[in-house]
């Protein structure tokens, strides 16, 4: 019976704390997220720095590698022309505002097949302004021939724009799947009921 009234005592403790820590999560820690089910959002726009290869979502035929990581659609950036000139393509995402968020970040899916020794690089910037020069953030310049993640945190700002920037090598392409911005998932949840549950009868 104490354990009980005390494993009682502890949920009524947790529980508050647990609930914030989820309606952070809903309310905050989302700043952006794609899985391009519906093609590229209107809100992204496509610069060509050099030739004319854009971005593209792919439905059918999923290879290099196969399938998506979630859904039935993915990003991609392919070089179908035969053309052997480096085209360079610049994805632009929406700003968004993540200076409220806890070490916000950009996580996505990512692979980058080679062909016959070559392959395509991709290089992630970010900006805090619209009049800002591009920063660069990372270069992702070896090839991945399985489904990848990417993590990395970007700057707290009211204003944080992304671009994802291709470069054809003759490889076999760039995929992305499941794109987000938004804060580092907190461990307080996690251990909130991790030590709610060791204080349950069930769980000893």
């Amino acid at each position: 019976e104490l354990r009980k009234m005390f494993a009682i005592l502890a949920a009524m403790f947790f529980l508050p704390f647990v609930l914030l820590a989820q309606n952070t999560d809903q309310e905050f820690g989302v700043a952006l997220a794609e899985g391009f089910e519906n093609g590229i959002p209107a809100t992204w726009t496509q610069e060509n720095v050099s030739g004319s290869i854009n971005w593209i979502v792919e439905s059918t035929n999923l290879t290099y590698p196969n399938g998506t990581v979630e859904g039935t659609s993915r990003l991609a950036f392919r070089n179908t022309t035969g053309a052997t000139t480096k085209a360079v393509t610049r994805l632009v995402l929406p700003p968004v505002d993540v200076d409220a968020f806890f070490q916000p970040v950009i996580i996505f899916s990512y692979a980058q097949e080679k062909w016959s020794g070559d392959f395509d690089t991709l290089r992630i910037y970010y900006r805090r302004s619209a009049e800002e020069n591009w920063v660069l953030l990372d270069v992702l310049d070896s090839y991945k021939s399985k489904w990848t993640e990417y993590k990395r945190q970007l700057p707290n700002s009211t204003y944080c724009q992304v671009a994802l920037e291709a470069t054809d090598n003759m490889g076999r392409g760039i995929v992305i799947d499941d794109l987000f911005i938004r804060s580092t998932p907190s461990c307080f949840k996690f251990l909130a009921l991790q030590v709610f549950a060791s204080l349950t009868p069930s769980a000893r």
